[in-house]
């Protein structure tokens, strides 16, 4: 076990840091500057290291323990990085940070060597490869974070997205499991219809009239027309009566399909005319089975044409099988399939959504799987923002060499205070778990890798955040 680094003299707690792959290229004498010129802190558990918002004044290495950064949402707390031994955090060279984002925590009895910035001049004059030590690392931890935040932020849009499209896919696909069970359970019953058919004693003729009667293209057409609630409800009660008194089993679901295709009781009655009062049960019972399959088949091909259009969005909006390169692509299309993905939210909300732009609006030249990931947080956040039954509306338009995409909402609008702090990391307004801060700030930043900008205007019933993208960013 290690011994106290507060008990170690200036020389030894340099050679203990020679030893940090951080530091290990640092000549000895300038760790020992470092060393004589730092102070050990003692920290118990629990104990803070700052605050949210204190000012960045001190370097700070982890010699023992661990340090968490916790960021408080609505009264909770997450963990949002950790430091241990040999990690360097707070103020570095160079770095333009200010104010602390997050608090420090120590988890457990622990210790760290804190640097004032004061000295920060003097270390740049006179311990030049301590100072490049020290910036690497300012480097690396942007990168580091950069990286990690763009990360939990598009496993955070795969979650919100992956809830709606659970439900969209589900719907669809328990029709089709329906409606294929009902179809086999009445394939079952074809081969005991079938032979009624064949006992039957009809005509050519007759057969013909029949066929007319029920399958013409002009009876399909006029099935089309609508009935009120009260006109259909009747012609069901009629038809049903109808098929009970001769004994035909199974009647109200038999009148389900007819009520649908219009075929009412003066239809059957032709029918009767046609084959006689012993043969219409068969032929009732076979022309079901024949629009029943038909209604059957046209139900699973409406559900797994559903299916497909839900995969075809996805597959658009991931940008699956394409390369990572800037590419042209439709932006109103894109915008489409991200609705597709959040469509389960929005009918939940009954949000009606208009979506317009001009049919030769250019194509601009970008990355299209990480514009997606803007425009899904900015559509999601609209969302969020209307009550039940309120108006989403986006516009795309060309302003010269530029393409402009505003989504507009009609919710209460975004206050003052926070509209000064929207594009910060980690700012949130939303409860833990319901968001990590972090999507506009890095919508923001994919923005502006595209050579674009986003704005953001606000009032009660009225927000609109427009983004503007160059038709060719410069790379």
């Amino acid at each position: 076990m290690k011994n106290s680094a507060s008990d170690s003299t200036p020389d030894k707690l340099a050679k203990r840091l020679s030893g940090y792959e951080l530091l290990q290229d640092v000549p000895q004498e300038q760790l020992l500057w470092l060393t004589r010129t730092a102070t050990v802190r003692k920290l118990k558990a629990g104990e803070k290291l700052f605050r949210k918002d204190d000012p960045i004044d001190f370097l700070f290495l982890v010699l023992s323990g661990k340090i968490q950064f916790k960021l408080e949402q609505k009264g909770e707390y997450r963990i949002i990085n950790e430091l241990i031994e040999g990690d360097i955090s707070g103020a570095l060279p160079y770095s333009r940070a200010k104010n602390a984002m997050a608090l420090g925590e120590a988890k457990g009895a622990t210790e760290v060597l804190q640097l004032s910035k004061d000295h920060f001049r003097e270390m740049i004059h006179e311990q030049p490869e301590l100072t490049e030590a020290l910036v690497h690392v300012m480097a690396s931890r942007i990168r580091d974070f950069t990286t990690e935040q763009q990360q939990t932020e598009k496993m955070a849009s795969l979650g919100r997205l992956s809830a709606g499209l659970h439900h969209e896919l589900n719907n669809p696909a328990a029709a089709a499991l329906r409606a294929s069970t009902e179809l086999k359970e009445q394939l079952s019953m074809v081969p005991e219809k079938f032979k009624a058919i064949m006992l039957l004693r009809l005509s050519p003729e007759q057969v013909d009239q029949i066929m007319k009667i029920v399958f013409s293209p002009a009876k399909k057409e006029k099935s089309k027309s609508k009935l009120s609630l009260m006109e259909r409800s009747e012609g069901e009660d009629q038809l049903a009566e109808w098929l009970e008194q001769r004994g035909i089993d199974n009647a109200y679901a038999i009148v389900e399909v007819f009520a649908e295709k219009n075929i009412k009781k003066e239809v059957l009655q032709q029918l009767e005319e046609i084959c006689g009062e012993d043969q219409v049960g068969a032929v009732t019972e076979w022309i079901y089975n024949v629009l029943i399959t038909e209604k059957l088949v046209s139900d699973i091909q409406e559900s797994t044409r559903r299916i497909s259009g839900l995969v075809s969005a996805v597959k658009s909006y991931s940008h699956m099988d394409q390369g990572l390169e800037r590419e042209r692509t439709d932006l109103e299309e894109n915008i489409r399939s991200t609705l597709v993905m959040l469509n389960s939210k929005i009918k939940k909300k009954k949000i009606a959504v208009n979506l317009e732009g001009p049919d030769n609006l250019v194509q601009p030249c970008v990355y299209i799987g990480e514009l997606n990931q803007v425009w899904t947080n900015l559509i999601d956040n609209a969302i969020d923002a209307v009550e039940e039954g309120g108006r989403l509306d986006i516009q795309l338009q060309q302003k010269e060499q530029d393409i402009e995409v505003s989504i507009i909402d009609n919710g209460s609008g975004i206050s003052e205070g926070v509209l000064g702090r929207i594009f910060d990391p980690f700012f949130t307004t939303k409860a833990m778990g319901d968001g990590s801060g972090m999507g506009l700030d890095i919508s923001k930043k994919i923005i502006e890798q595209h050579g674009g900008t986003i704005e953001v205007e606000s009032k009660p019933g009225r927000t609109v955040f427009r983004v503007t993208l160059p038709e060719n960013p410069q790379t």
